[in-house]
């Protein structure tokens, strides 16, 4: 699968890391020096893209119209807006992936956004938070990639975190939310 990764922080790096691991191809897109070098040590160099990741022309510089999916993870909430929506309506990426920085914008990552799946940092670290605080029983020790999401030890697990039977369409593509209820 061809991965295009906007925003090469922690998060951009950790992402384009695991993907490049299980066989990804992968492209990360920052315009930050700082961060430029810190991933010139972690990823190859092939795989760095410099530019900014909201300029139409940089996303077709890092082959956007192959990709199949898009996953915009700066941190700034309103760049990752500018991306999905370039990413799905001007270039017609099947997957689109946004990381969700201020919880109060989160009504705003919706698939009319160009957002297929929201990820909203604070209230998953919220809601794992909550799970260790009840011993962490349910909590999974272990995982690895999955479909959609990750796979725990067994599906009843993750199911009771994330409780997943309240939310609307868990394994469709579009309106897909993990950390958000619907």
């Amino acid at each position: 699968m061809f991965v295009i990764v906007v925003g090469g922080g922690n998060t951009g790096s950790q992402l384009a890391k695991l993907l490049l691991e299980a066989g990804h191809t992968v492209h990360v897109i920052d315009e930050r020096p700082i961060i430029l070098e810190k991933l010139a040590m972690e990823v190859p160099q092939e795989v760095i893209v410099h530019g900014d990741g909201s300029s139409p022309a940089v996303l077709e510089k890092a082959g956007i119209q192959k990709a199949q999916v898009l996953a915009a993870v700066t941190g700034s909430d309103e760049t990752n807006l500018v991306v999905t929506s370039l990413g799905k309506f001007e270039f017609n990426v099947p997957r689109v992936i946004a990381r969700i920085n201020n919880s109060k914008n989160a009504w705003l990552f919706t698939p009319e956004m160009g957002v297929d799946v929201s990820l909203n940092q604070a209230e998953i670290l919220a809601k794992l938070t909550v799970v260790l605080f009840s011993g962490g029983k349910d909590f999974p020790r272990r995982s690895s990639c999955g479909d959609c999401c990750q796979r725990f030890e067994s599906s009843s697990e993750l199911h009771h975190l994330w409780n997943y039977s309240s939310w609307r369409d868990h394994h469709s593509t579009r309106g897909h939310r993990i950390g958000r209820r619907r």
